[in-house]
């Protein structure tokens, strides 16, 4: 297990509906429906806390791309709705599953509280290609490797933690706040 998560810089969630592009977020729900022109669905993410770049704003709809979804999908865009994707850069609230996840990815960027013999690029892979939550527990699981939270009241705690295998994944993220303070230097 990791020694401990980072601590994120608190937020107002008021001050989240007015971020502007470019930022890098993750999804909150899942089966979420990437729409085209003319609200037409062009595909439904299966998974939540799928990672997304932020890329234009029109209304209370973001145009993303998906940097991580996977296959045919891998990089593609779409519009969702503004409330359905949390920032990079600020806490999750604790109710829900990302709020572990996303306090490790940002130790894990930085090289920090990795498991032993774990690769970054791997671990912040397995955190943006998103989770499966059934009954009171959520799931990341990538290339032979895998995090479980549960619910444990009002909050979600690491229950396992195994590091995938190595990855030319890139950690770094885009924030809307301050693009001069990255999580950690590119890889």
């Amino acid at each position: 297990m990791p020694t401990g998560p980072i601590e994120l810089p608190p937020v107002d969630r008021a001050d989240l509906v007015h971020l502007a592009p470019p930022y890098s977020g993750w999804t909150i729900s899942a089966p979420l429906a990437l729409t085209g022109p003319g609200g037409a669905t062009l595909t439904t993410l299966d998974r939540a806390g799928v990672r997304v770049e932020v890329i234009g704003k029109r209304d209370d709809r973001i145009n993303i791309q998906c940097s991580g979804c996977t296959g045919e999908w891998r990089d593609a865009g779409g519009w969702v709705p503004a409330e359905v994707v949390y920032p990079a850069g600020h806490p999750a609230p604790s109710d829900l599953p990302l709020a572990p996840a996303l306090s490790l990815r940002a130790g894990w960027a930085r090289g920090e509280n990795l498991p032993e013999g774990a690769d970054r690029g791997a671990m912040c892979r397995l955190i943006d290609l998103g989770y499966i939550t059934e009954d009171e527990q959520s799931t990341w699981s990538q290339d032979g490797g895998q995090l479980v939270v549960a619910r444990a009241d009002e909050n979600w705690e690491v229950t396992a933690l195994s590091a995938p295998s190595e990855s030319s994944w890139r950690c770094r993220v885009t924030r809307s706040d301050d693009t001069a303070l990255p999580e950690a230097a590119p890889q």
